[in-house]
């Protein structure tokens, strides 16, 4: 997997513009994905379902997932976490 810096330099841009393109890409999905789901689905489960289908199922990539997301959205994400159990 290429890294932000990497993609930059590739597409002639800065690493901050590549990381807000991508923030604004990840927000995008998470408020989709949330609409497709419904009310019933509480963040966590919309980002444990969004891991699914990226056949993510390693815990690092999960991290990595988690931290693409804006802050407000990863606020959302953990503090529904506390709430989920297994």
């Amino acid at each position: 997997m290429k890294t932000i810096q990497e993609i930059a330099y590739e597409i002639g841009t800065s690493k901050q513009n590549v990381n807000q393109i991508l923030k604004r890409a990840m927000r995008k999905l998470y408020n989709r994905t949330k609409k497709i789901l419904g009310e019933s689905w509480n963040p966590f489960e919309s980002v444990l379902w969004l891991a699914k289908i990226f056949e993510i199922d390693q815990e690092k990539d999960l991290h990595n997932l988690f931290q693409a997301f804006p802050d407000d959205i990863k606020k959302e994400i953990w503090e529904s976490s506390k709430k989920f159990s297994f």
